[in-house]
């Protein structure tokens, strides 16, 4: 095989191709391609220029015309003449030739495509000649920009039915031949159906190799080169699906189906862990029939695995795991799955969720035991120097949250009815309150502020439960309910609310000594639920003036 033979097999594929793109896609643009006025740096056009973006589309031969990337182009350059890809030298003296262009004119900025010689090789035989002993061994497809005066022959104005309107172009077939003429509405109906043209010729005609040049936009320019862009009325798009695609899923009438019939979703199943749960399925498919043996697979899911397979079959005995380790006052909560898979692969699933084990009743939630200083105690002066309180728990409780009291434990010191320049108010203050050492077993110790003040009434409060939990079983709060004084649930709610750091006023007549007062009450506080409130008062003895 010689190089005439490789020439002429390459002119057959470009030739099938044009063909085929002509008779069957057509020609205009596909996609891209915008024209816009080029801006500089501050975002003013520039006169005399604009920019052709990216873009596909093919000539009314056959040709792609493939654009990468943006390209800018000055309006005033001549129109290329010729097929030849070599340009001529470039004088370096001689200032580019421009066009003149009329401003009361349009003219169509155009898209061809167009080869270049590339790759020069040297010559096998060179004489020494001042000649260029290279030759250009390979063909690239490029393309060619050009502001042109005319529309190419391709378009056809009269073939927009109504101006302003949006329409679809015909190309023109053999246009001297009145029997081949047809509106562009019996084109584009020709392109998916039967039209009386069709059913007067017999066929649909050819379309013809009409021109090499695609339209992109229209443009007028003045004479300080400010251009006006239309980038639509002559510009033709192809009929594209490259942003289209589908897919298409079974019919739903011949899909698989599977159903769970024992058990209910929401049972409980106490000893499923240890004798066996019978699980129960019915599967068919349209085309296989009824489903059964290894097209039925049953999978469960729980908190330590997932999608952990079961067996196979229509009908199953298993048992199912329990953590009664690590939570023993808990069911453990099971998914179970059953996936059934046709002849054809498409796949069926159905699941229930259901619980194992048998947990025990929760322990009692903790409570306070025994508080020192007591409920109404009277306390010698001496405590104020090393002012101690000590709480007593029937359980362990949570260490993190003992170190941190504030949000569960609170104590405010207490002046009432004082006088000061013959005016009389009760001062309140909070107390900050430090864990002293490590809790002993359920014994917990905590040192008071030191405070100049020294007041002889102290009044505690230990609520939120919820912020004090216990240590051992499952997550329980502190169960404190203790009415140690008479105090309304109002006025603990405001001196629970005082922030510390400050000493608080109230006006005289806000103390009542009958209020102020402890109760009966004994410990250990709780009734029987989570949370609650714990209030008591102690007394000191005051300071002899």
């Amino acid at each position: 095989m010689g190089p005439s033979d490789l020439e002429a097999l390459q002119q057959w594929v470009i030739g099938r191709n044009r063909r085929h793109n002509r008779m069957l896609h057509g020609w205009g643009v596909a996609c891209g391609l915008t024209v816009t006025q080029t801006l500089d740096q501050q975002g003013a056009a520039q006169p005399w220029s604009v920019t052709v973006g990216e873009g596909y589309a093919l000539s009314g031969c056959g040709d792609e015309v493939c654009v990468p990337g943006p390209v800018r182009i000055d309006i005033r350059q001549p129109r290329p003449d010729g097929v030849d890809g070599c340009a001529p030298p470039v004088d370096p003296w001689c200032a580019p030739v421009r066009q003149r262009r009329d401003p009361e004119r349009t003219y169509y900025l155009a898209v061809r495509y167009a080869e270049e010689q590339r790759r020069p090789v040297r010559t096998a035989c060179d004489c020494g000649c001042d000649d260029n002993p290279c030759e250009y061994s390979r063909v690239g497809e490029t393309y060619t920009l050009a502001v042109l005066d005319s529309l190419p022959d391709c378009y056809q104005e009269d073939l927009r039915e109504q101006p302003h309107q949006d329409v679809s172009y015909a190309a023109p077939r053999n246009t001297s031949s009145t029997t081949n003429k047809t509106s562009a509405v019996e084109t584009l109906q020709e392109a998916v159906g039967c039209s009386e043209r069709i059913r007067r010729l017999g066929t649909r005609p050819c379309p013809d190799c009409c021109s090499p040049w695609v339209v992109l936009a229209d443009l007028k320019v003045d004479t300080r080169g400010t251009v006006t862009l239309d980038p639509l009325s002559h510009r033709r798009f192809l009929a594209s699906f490259g942003s289209y695609g589908f897919s298409c899923t079974p019919r739903s009438d011949h899909l698989p189906t599977v159903t769970i019939t024992q058990p209910e979703s929401g049972g409980t199943f106490p000893s499923a862990h240890e004798t066996g749960l019978e699980l129960k399925a019915k599967a068919s498919d349209p085309e296989d029939g009824e489903l059964s043996g290894g097209s039925v697979q049953w999978f469960d899911s729980h908190h330590d695995a997932q999608h952990e397979p079961l067996g196979a079959g229509t009908s199953l005995t298993t048992t199912l795991s329990w953590d009664d380790q690590d939570k023993p006052y808990e069911h453990t909560q099971h998914t179970v799955l059953v996936e059934a898979t046709d002849s054809d692969g498409h796949v069926a699933a159905d699941s229930v969720t259901i619980k194992v084990g048998q947990p025990a009743p929760p322990p009692p939630p903790p409570r306070i035991t025994a508080f020192t200083p007591a409920s109404g105690a009277m306390l010698p002066l001496e405590w104020n120097s090393k002012r101690r309180i000590e709480v007593t728990f029937d359980e362990q409780m949570n260490q993190a949250q003992l170190a941190i009291p504030d949000p569960w434990f609170r104590v405010w010191e207490i002046h009432p009815e004082h006088d000061v320049l013959g005016i009389k108010f009760t001062t309140i203050k909070k107390l900050s309150l430090t864990l002293t050492g490590s809790p002993s077993g359920t014994k917990t110790l905590y040192a008071l502020e030191e405070s100049p003040f020294q007041g002889f009434l102290y009044l505690v409060q230990i609520r939120l439960g919820s912020a004090l939990l216990g240590d051992k079983g499952p997550p329980r709060a502190l169960d404190c309910d203790f009415a140690g004084t008479k105090l309304s649930g109002g006025v603990l709610d405001e001196i629970w609310s005082m922030p510390a750091g400050t000493e608080h006023r109230k006006d005289k007549g806000w103390f009542d000594w009958n209020a102020w007062s402890s109760t009966s009450a004994a410990l250990p506080s709780g009734d029987g639920t989570e949370g609650g409130t714990f209030h008591l008062l102690f007394n000191v003895q005051a300071p002899i003036n």
